[in-house]
This record gives structure tokens, C-alpha cells and sequence, in this order.
């Protein structure tokens, strides 16, 4: 029995994936770029936020 076109979809969007688990390592050196985007600030050099007094 052919499912409906939109059956079809809701049955994918609760799809969970098999396989091995996937492990992220984030590197906060020269010596291992990252493509992540962290946010970098000096020592030191942060000013506290207004709201926080």
C-alpha cells in the first residue's frame, strides 16, 4: 500500500540515525584549527554587561 506523500515525510522527520556515534573534539590551539567559531576575547579585557550591576 503506497503512502501519501505527505505520511511519507512525517515518518522521516522522526528518523533516527544507526550507526556509530559521532564524537566532536574542539582544539583551542594553533596546533589544531577548527572550523567551530569561538568566541575569543583577551584577559582581562571583558567589560561586565550594564544589567549585571
Amino acid at each position: 500500500m503506497p503512502m501519501r506523500d505527505g505520511v511519507h515525510r512525517a515518518a522521516d522527520a522522526f528518523h533516527l540515525p544507526v550507526g556509530r556515534p559521532v564524537t566532536r573534539r574542539i582544539h583551542r590551539d594553533a596546533a589544531h584549527p577548527s572550523r567551530l567559531g569561538l568566541p575569543c576575547t583577551a584577559a582581562g579585557t571583558a567589560q561586565p554587561h550594564p544589567a549585571a550591576h
